[in-house]
């Protein structure tokens, strides 16, 4: 998912925070490393005022321009390979993420084996 949330960025050229539960930042696991690729662009930094410095009228500017990548994220969102339902036939749902996912799906496993 770091990979992922990394070319998302690049993409839309806007941050993304890859935040740790403490769980996870004490967990370990063996993992399997792709092919690691170095960046074709010299790394630097924008000093455009106008990117980054939001008086008013910056911000004006800058604002529709977030809304439209905004947009352009929701679209990558909803068909990424990570946003999957998992349909038990129930009627009611639970939407989670991260380890809070696991811990609901745990007790409703937990659940369905009692019978």
């Amino acid at each position: 998912m770091t990979r992922e949330a990394f070319e998302l960025s690049e993409r839309l050229q806007l941050p993304i925070i890859v935040r740790l539960t403490t769980r996870v930042a004490h967990g370990k696991a063996r993992v399997t490393i792709r092919d690691i690729y170095k960046a074709q662009r010299k790394a630097e930094f924008d000093k455009s005022s106008s990117r980054w410095v939001m008086v008013p009228s910056n911000a004006t500017k800058r604002h529709r321009e977030l809304q439209g990548k905004l947009l352009d994220a929701k679209k990558l969102v909803e068909t990424s390979k990570f946003n999957v339902i998992e349909d038990n036939g129930e009627e009611i749902g639970i939407v989670g993420s991260g380890v809070g996912y696991y811990y609901a799906r745990s007790i409703l496993t937990q659940k369905s084996s009692l019978g």
